[in-house]
């Protein structure tokens, strides 16, 4: 039988997923995320509170000329926490049309996501 917990993270994260995919990125973050949210990028950058991490979307999508498509591809879900695989066709300003991928890693806390972390240069192994 499924916990409580893992239940409403699973919710959360079909949320989420259909903002991405409905292209309301911001609208997912004002409805799901919790006011003291921190988002951390794999390059050190990182922003603290809704108002913050709202900004940072805006201006991650302002990096791009044209996202052609793409979305999440996979979602692993666990009790309060939970992962997303991104895929994407984008185009970025004044560069040629490319395919990416990103990981994004998500913790919760009382139905919100209160942390967030995202990943996309892949390790040399």
């Amino acid at each position: 039988m499924k916990g409580k917990n893992l239940m409403e993270t699973q919710e959360l994260v079909k949320k989420l997923i259909e903002y991405v995919k409905a292209g309301e990125n911001v609208k997912a973050e004002q409805e799901l995320y919790a006011p003291d949210v921190v988002s951390f990028e794999q390059n050190g950058y990182s922003a603290t509170g809704l108002d913050a991490v709202i900004e940072k979307t805006k201006g991650a999508m302002n990096h791009f000329d044209a996202v052609h498509g793409g979305g999440v591809t996979e979602a692993y879900v666990g009790k309060d926490s939970f992962l997303l695989i991104f895929d994407m066709d984008v185009t970025p300003k004044g560069g040629a049309r490319m395919q990416m991928r990103e990981y994004g890693f998500y913790k919760v806390k009382d139905g919100k996501v209160i942390e967030e972390h995202f990943y996309a240069d892949k390790l040399a192994l």
